[in-house]
């Protein structure tokens, strides 16, 4: 999560996200979510851009990018991910 959501309480964190989430959901509306932490951005989004000084690189399904990455700089975190439990 940004810096001003990692001061807040957890459940704090989870009832942003959670109204993020419906938010988009009910209304259709897409949402631009920039975040360094990736369990937040895959609970919120359905695609996901990973960039890197600047250049993206890599796109695709919260699904193709966090579990199946390609991007050997990505998987480390791919694995950590997998097991943790997104709000």
């Amino acid at each position: 999560m940004t810096k001003w959501s990692r001061r807040l309480d957890v459940s704090v964190q989870g009832t942003v996200l959670n109204l993020l989430k419906k938010y988009s959901d009910e209304n259709e509306a897409g949402l631009i979510f920039v975040s360094h932490g990736l369990p937040a951005t895959a609970f919120v989004s359905k695609d996901i851009v990973v960039m890197r000084n600047g250049v993206i690189v890599e796109q695709g399904s919260v699904d193709d990018v966090i579990h199946h990455s390609k991007n050997p700089t990505r998987r480390p975190s791919s694995r950590r991910i997998r097991g943790r439990l997104v709000p």
